[in-house]
């Protein structure tokens, strides 16, 4: 595949306008841009460069949301907790920075926290502590300078694991928080 035809689209979407006056060629260039709206919310751009009569090159991006699901922003969306544990590891602030910066610049976002823990404990000990992860992550969010008013915290406890099992591996992943966005 050529390179130069992947390209394309990016820089000229990069461009709003483009001077053609430095173009080697007789002829300069034509573009046309065309965007549909389709029923489902997104549109299709078609690009066509047209640089002589005979040969046309011809790039079509189709679906572009007309806002991102900030679902599918983030390679990772969970926080992960130690054993009996609700303090935010290290480890983990420059994911909540990402989080924290996008919920900044979108203020209609909003982020469900959701605080889960392994199998182990009774079922009020694992409400409790989930809720307590829960609230580290959105008291972390705050300090970052995400507005109460775009989260909520809540415990989901041992009722929804995300890995099944009782082995250290399944435990370890199901102590976590998810943060789930809607708007």
């Amino acid at each position: 595949m050529n390179i130069k035809i992947i390209a394309l689209p990016f820089l000229l979407a990069a461009c709003s306008s483009t001077s053609l006056q430095d173009t080697p060629t007789k002829d300069p260039p034509t573009i046309d841009n065309r965007t549909k709206q389709n029923t489902n919310g997104t549109r299709n751009t078609d690009v066509i460069v047209n640089a002589n009569p005979e040969p046309v090159v011809e790039v079509r991006k189709n679906k572009i949301p007309d806002r991102a699901d900030p679902n599918t922003l983030f390679q990772e969306s969970s926080i992960y907790f130690d054993l009996d544990e609700y303090t935010v590891k290290e480890s983990f602030i420059p994911l909540l920075k990402q989080h924290a910066e996008f919920l900044i610049k979108n203020p209609n976002e909003f982020v469900f926290i959701q605080g889960h823990t392994d199998e182990r404990g009774g079922t009020e000990y694992n409400l409790a502590l989930g809720q307590r992860r829960a609230n580290a992550v959105k008291m972390a969010l705050s300090r970052l300078g995400v507005s109460d008013q775009q989260m909520e915290a809540f415990s989901y406890g041992s009722t929804k694991p995300r890995a099944a099992g009782s082995t250290e591996e399944a435990w370890a992943e199901n102590r976590r928080v998810d943060l789930d966005y809607r708007n």
